[in-house]
Formats: C-alpha cells, structure tokens, sequence
C-alpha cells in the first residue's frame, strides 16, 4: 500500500502534527510506502477574500496534489489527510471488495474525504480522473453557499461525481472507525482505526486552548498525540513542486 498526503510548511505547529501523521504509520503500517507532498509555491488564484474561502482554497490545492499522485500511482493507495492519528493499521481495508472506498458520517454531509482507499483498477482511475475534473470545475465556479453545504469542494466534487458514474464500486466505510473526527471523538474504542485531530482538540494541541472540564474525554487522546508529536528522525518528502496542484 501506497500512502499519499500533503502537507503546507506555513505555520511551525503543523510540523508536530506530520510528525504525528508519519510516526502513527509509520508503527501500525511500517510495509506501507509514505509519499508526503509538499506544497509549496502556491498560485495567488483564490486566496486573500478571507480566511473562510482561504480554508477552502487550501483544502483545494492539497486534494488536487493528492488526487494527481493517485492517479498515477500503480499501487493501492491511502489517500488521506495528515491531521490523521493513526491508532490501528488500515490493512484489513484490502480484504474488502471495492474500487474506492470512501468514509461516511452520520450526517446529510455524510462524506468525508480525510480518509479514501483506492485500488489500482481501470474503473478507479477512471472515477478518481472524474472526481478531479469535477473539483476543478467547483473550484473555477466557487459557489461558497453550495461549497458549504458539503463542508469543502472536494466533498461537493464527490458528490457530483457519484451521481455521474455508477460504473465504479464504492464501498462506504463508517467515519466512526476508518475516520473518527469530531462527532465521534466520544465514542474511539479499540476498533477506531484513524482519529481525525481538528477543530478545538487540534487547537488545546497546539497549546493555544486550555482543555476545558467538559472535554476532559479527549484526554487519551492528547496522551497519544504527545507520544507521537516529536520528529524520530529525518520525515521524508516525496514532491514539493507546484505541478502537483495543477
């Protein structure tokens, strides 16, 4: 198994949550390969509106590099965010039936692309080639109420591109195991296989929040970040080149 993220070296904080990404993996899935693209170099287009669509824009150009390397990749491929804590090896995915395998919530914006398992097949690359023409067409359009709706524009694309091609099999994956984000950071167990490290847990991280009384559950969770938070040894880049985004 291939594993393919980006990664922006903006904000020396971000740094302990790679080395976070990349030392997890690098325990539970030590035969995998661990492709980091790093961008950098990036095109003005889209940014300086203001920091919601700045988020959006960032989201973008990290899913395109993604989705590019997948593409081209002769492997199966995790294809994943690296705000990702890493708590059981991902493998057993490939036991399972599917071309692409996509995570799901317990929401009306049930997907969430942090997580998405891809197989070398024809009828993969074939919706991993739609799904990134489709992203660059939400992009170029930029609808933000319509981008909203599905929390980002690769989730938008997602959604456009399941109900073009239903030629490809998809298997959906509960978030609460393949990808624990928010909504489920109450209920990790033994079976939770990637905690996804956002919103406020990401913050009381990286120190600039005190963990309040109430949200005292994420405490084994901070524990395990911790162990993982500091650089064991040189992380390795796969790219840095600004073609990765096009």
């Amino acid at each position: 198994m291939t594993i393919i993220t980006t990664y922006f070296d903006r904000n020396p904080s971000y740094l302990k949550l790679l080395n976070v990404f990349y030392n997890s993996a690098k325990k539970y899935m030590p035969k995998s390969d661990i492709h980091i693209i790093k961008i950098d170099n990036l095109p003005g287009h889209g940014y300086g509106v203001n920091a919601e669509q700045d988020h959006h824009w960032d989201t973008y150009y990290a899913f395109m590099a993604k989705i590019s390397h997948t593409i081209e990749t002769d492997d199966n491929v995790l294809m994943v965010d690296c705000d990702i804590l890493f708590k059981n090896s991902m493998d057993e995915i490939w036991t399972k039936i599917f071309d692409v395998a996509i995570t799901v919530r317990n929401n009306a914006r049930k997907y969430n692309t942090g997580v998405c398992f891809v197989r070398s097949t024809e009828k993969a690359k074939i919706f991993l080639k739609t799904w990134k023409e489709e992203t660059r067409k939400v992009a170029t359009e930029f609808n933000l109420h319509d981008i909203n709706q599905w929390w980002g524009i690769d989730q938008m694309s997602l959604h456009l591109t399941l109900k073009k091609i239903n030629t490809t099999n998809i298997l959906e994956l509960p978030c609460k195991i393949w990808n624990a984000e928010q909504t489920y950071w109450r209920s990790i167990t033994n079976e939770t296989k990637a905690v996804h490290i956002k919103s406020g847990l990401r913050r009381v991280f990286f120190g600039d929040e005190i963990l309040k009384t109430k949200h005292y559950y994420l405490k084994p969770i901070l524990e395990e970040l911790d162990e993982y938070k500091n650089t064991k040894g040189n992380i390795p880049f796969f790219k840095s080149s600004t073609d990765r985004v096009r």
